[in-house]
């Protein structure tokens, strides 16, 4: 990590909230495997970061308060702190990552990158009635389906 990101981090941190986490990781780059021979996109990246928000129950607040309290603090200081550290980290497919389109990404290309075109052809030739689908499933467009 750079000077300045650091520099950048520790003015962040100087307004985080109770319940905000960040957490890195140092992952081996000597162990990386080539861009081919895994489905996921492969960055180069040496950093896992995650976040998240822990928001403590109690004084008669709902699921539904709960919900709204952690997405006020995702989004005020999670989401500068996801934004800053982005360019260094991989992509994680979990549901956190649903969120790459509130910041203006397509989650599957930040996964899955140029990888795509070839996973939605397997899916195609073994899965082409979208039998096998969820909302982080390989995508299959219309046009892509079986009749």
């Amino acid at each position: 990590m750079s000077e300045s990101l650091i520099g950048e981090f520790a003015e962040l941190l100087k307004s985080q909230l109770p319940g905000n986490r960040v957490q890195f990781c140092r992952i081996n780059p000597a162990v990386e495997l080539p861009v081919d021979s895994c489905a996921i996109k492969n960055r180069g990246c040496t950093w896992l970061s995650g976040f998240g928000t822990d928001v403590e129950p109690g004084n008669g607040l709902t699921v539904d308060d709960l919900q709204a309290e952690g997405d006020r603090r995702y989004r005020e200081w999670e989401g500068r702190a996801y934004e800053l550290f982005h360019p260094y980290s991989s992509p994680y497919i979990g549901d956190d990552d649903l969120m790459e389109g509130n910041h203006g990404r397509d989650l599957f290309e930040a996964y899955y990158g140029s990888h795509l075109p070839r996973l939605k052809e397997i899916k195609r030739k073994y899965d082409p009635h979208n039998l096998l689908h969820h909302k982080m499933s390989i995508p299959l467009d219309r046009t892509d389906r079986a009749p």
